[in-house]
């Protein structure tokens, strides 16, 4: 029996970072993956970047959300948007498992949709700290939410577990991007 674990990435920057894992979740013969576009991934005036997922080979579903307005305000109505907008998509797809990166608000709307639709979440990138921004808050919910957690280092590894966590469930898996350099190809000396 396959696991069902969906992905949800908003923009490009979380795209490649999750990237390495999407094509070992794809390439995994007990996983069917689904990967969920939202954000500024479908949105022209944000470059249209699902076009990235396609040029991968990803099929997708896409959960549209308003990205209009810049202000708290804005971004306040539009996160209430993308639950909404998750809400719906939960009611009619359930995975095993919901796989989310970081801090952005429709990542933290995902995430909320997820947890009272009784997903469980594993988190990537939590414990971290960012100092004069709203995204420590949303950081922190969404690892509130979370059944399984994968920090980028020791220091937010040791934060989650603060946060009340269950160690066992907490993982030190790094930087996930880093696997980006390692896989990087490089120019010879005469390139």
């Amino acid at each position: 029996m396959k696991h069902s674990v969906c992905v949800v990435t908003g923009t490009r920057a979380d795209y490649g970072v999750l990237r390495p894992l999407l094509f070992r979740l794809a390439d995994c013969p007990e996983i069917q993956l689904t990967v969920v576009a939202t954000g500024s991934h479908l949105c022209a005036d944000f470059g249209n970047t699902q076009e990235e997922l396609q040029k991968d080979g990803f099929s997708y579903d896409r959960v549209p959300i308003p990205l209009a307005e810049d202000s708290k305000g804005g971004m306040a109505r539009s996160t209430g948007a993308a639950l909404a907008a998750f809400a719906t998509y939960f009611e009619t797809h359930t995975p095993d498992l919901l796989v989310v990166l970081g801090d952005r608000y429709e990542i933290f709307a995902a995430a909320i949709a997820a947890h009272f639709t009784g997903i469980p979440i594993a988190h990537i990138s939590g414990g971290d700290v960012t100092e004069g921004a709203v995204d420590d808050a949303i950081r922190h919910s969404i690892t509130k939410m979370s059944t399984l957690h994968f920090p980028g280092c020791e220091q937010s590894r040791r934060r989650i577990i603060q946060m009340g966590e269950q160690p066992e469930r907490v993982f030190n898996v790094g930087e996930p991007g880093v696997e980006n350099c390692l896989r990087l190809p490089l120019l010879t000396p005469e390139e």
